[in-house]
């Protein structure tokens, strides 16, 4: 078995948890994704997002209309800078995150402790080594 192939199933497998866990919310894992990018880095672009989120930019808007609808995302009527309207989470956007993280916190503690700590540590620190 090639390693890629098991870190895509373990991908599936954690991305299958945190979209059921988060649908109870009544959240996305796309719009997690944003709004936690968001709490991050504030006013980025449709563009932006669509980078960081991997999507394309014409599925960010509908991730980011469908935000602003619920009252968890705001974007300014005219452009800070060029084209681009940057958006913010609202206050209630942030509370809706947090209790998205909690639920998502869970699911990974869950898929984690098959691991001991130092597996943990180490798994961590070969992602992280990965892009850099």
């Amino acid at each position: 078995m090639r390693v890629g192939y098991q870190l895509k199933r373990a991908q599936h497998e954690l991305h299958t948890m945190m979209d059921r866990s988060l649908r109870r919310l009544g959240v996305t894992l796309s719009q997690y994704a944003t709004m936690a990018i968001l709490e991050q880095s504030p006013g980025l672009s449709n563009a932006q997002l669509a980078r960081q989120t991997f999507v394309t930019p014409q599925t960010m808007f509908r991730i980011l209309s469908g935000l602003e609808r619920r009252g968890w995302a705001t974007r300014p009527e005219t452009p800070d800078v060029g084209r681009a309207r940057g958006a913010r989470l609202t206050a209630e956007g942030r509370r809706k995150l947090s209790a998205c993280t909690r639920a998502t916190v869970g699911v990974e503690d869950h898929v984690m402790n098959r691991l001991s700590p130092g597996d943990r540590a180490n798994l961590l620190k070969l992602l992280l080594s990965y892009g850099a």
